[in-house]
């Protein structure tokens, strides 16, 4: 298996937080490109029959099914003959926002069932509609198939297990990302995309595992290696500041203060 990369959805805005396409796999595509993302992703099968491969689990995907992907899970459709699908993939930060934490939910993969398929088509309608308000049509659809399948086919033994015992480690590459660009300018969405959490969930699991705001500690590692170079004599204060990312001498020493008890013109071991 090639390595897995981390599929980026920049097309996604907090306005329209969906993408939506059709989809075409057949045995003639040979290359094998695993990716993941923190986004759920709902694929429904209209036409022929192939595999899902997600995580270390393989699901026979046959028209009439619905396969969800569940957050930050790499997968790969694959098929012997063809297979033709839906592919709806939801943003995260709009689902946490509407009640329904899907980060740390564990759907059922493979489900047949005509009711939610019958939400799911609703979707398609709802792309194909040119009715007015066609984007908030859409997302009260998406809303009612989540509702669905929150209530009916959440795995509640693999929720309470796969979700939080994974979230030490996607902190420990989001601390890792900091340490290495501390001297950059960083946001929020850019570190919880490094450690493939959607920015609300990131948020609650990085203080949890750290007491700490990102912000705060982004901050606290900046002043830990403005010590250090203070400490050398080499470097005027302007010159520290830009070195470790602060925007401007004055931020740098109001918040070399916060964190050392004094002002980087007073620092001394």
């Amino acid at each position: 298996m090639n390595k897995p990369f981390f599929e980026s959805h920049n097309n996604i805005t907090k306005d329209f937080p969906v993408i939506f396409h059709y989809d075409h796999v057949s045995k003639y595509e040979k290359s094998e490109f695993f990716h993941w993302h923190p986004n759920t992703e709902i694929l429904y099968v209209t036409d022929g029959e192939g595999r899902c491969i997600i995580g270390t689990e393989e699901y026979e995907m046959n028209k009439g099914d619905l396969i969800i992907i569940n957050s930050n899970l790499i997968h790969l459709v694959k098929s012997d003959s063809e297979i033709n699908y839906y592919c709806l993939i939801i943003d995260s930060d709009f689902c946490e926002q509407n009640n329904i934490p899907t980060e740390q939910l564990e759907y059922i993969a493979h489900v047949s069932d005509h009711k939610a398929v019958s939400l799911f088509e609703n979707i398609v309608k709802a792309f194909g509609s040119d009715l007015d308000f066609k984007e908030t049509g859409i997302k009260i659809a998406v809303l009612q198939l989540l509702l669905f399948l929150s209530r009916n086919y959440i795995d509640n033994e693999k929720t309470l297990t796969s979700k939080i015992s994974s979230s030490d480690e996607n902190i420990k590459l989001a601390i890792g990302y900091i340490k290495s660009h501390y001297n950059q300018k960083l946001t929020l969405e850019e570190i919880a995309n490094e450690a493939g959490l959607s920015k609300y969930y990131f948020l609650r699991e990085f203080k949890s595992v750290t007491k700490m705001t990102p912000f705060n500690y982004i901050n606290s590692v900046r002043c830990e290696y403005a010590k250090k170079l203070l400490l050398k004599k080499v470097y005027t204060i302007h010159e520290t500041a830009v070195k470790c990312g602060f925007e401007n001498d004055s931020y740098f020493s109001k918040t070399f203060r916060k964190y050392t008890g004094c002002l980087p013109s007073e620092f001394k071991i």
